[in-house]
């Protein structure tokens, strides 16, 4: 099965039939998670293109042999029967009959024919691949855009807490100090604080 876009998209898009599981992904990393998944699928046609040509290509080879080996056979077959010609009918029908045929192999027309599209398609593929690579930046850079703004609207929501925190923190400290000033006073520290100084002037 090979992954193509529909008629009506740009063929370096994703086609929207094909889907992955981006469950709790933000947008952007969602949009790369799929990316990455149809330039894996794409890449993984390509091998399989490539597989099938490979095989292609050696039956073609098989078939030249064959050939080869059909025309040495029939060469020779030519030689032996100008030498048995003469030995008369019957001899010569007992060394032809049953005679090894061949084995069978793909047309090598439809062999051609065959590579031929593939070629296309691998070619075709090749492209897409091509042009998948080039749009690998885009897709990154939109990723890590979205986190940088998460992320700072993380920091700024941070630095509202902290301003809260702060906030109660001084406002204790006040309550705190005050409580104590007067803790000092109703016990008279500050007053023989003051004495003792007046003391040693």
């Amino acid at each position: 099965m090979t992954h193509e876009a529909p008629l009506d998209e740009p063929d370096d898009e994703i086609p929207a039939s094909f889907t992955v599981n981006t469950r709790g992904l933000p947008p952007a990393r969602a949009e790369l998670a799929r990316f990455m998944a149809y330039r894996q699928a794409i890449s993984a046609d390509i091998a399989k293109l490539e597989e099938g040509h490979d095989r292609l290509l050696l039956e073609l080879a098989r078939a030249d042999s064959i050939r080869t080996q059909a025309e040495e056979a029939f060469e020779q077959e030519a030689a032996s029967l100008a030498d048995r010609v003469m030995s008369g009918a019957e001899t010569l029908i007992a060394a032809f009959a049953g005679r090894p045929k061949p084995a069978p192999g793909i047309d090598p027309k439809l062999t051609k024919a065959a590579l031929a599209k593939l070629e296309t398609e691998l070619q075709a593929k090749r492209s897409l691949a091509d042009r998948l690579s080039d749009r690998y930046g885009e897709f990154v850079n939109n990723a890590l855009r979205e986190h940088g703004q998460a992320l700072g609207a993380e920091y700024l929501a941070t630095l509202d807490q902290l301003r809260g925190c702060i906030a109660k923190l001084h406002s204790l400290d006040v309550a705190t100090t005050g409580t104590y000033g007067r803790l000092r006073r109703a016990v008279g520290v500050g007053d023989r604080s003051a004495a003792g100084h007046g003391r040693s002037g």
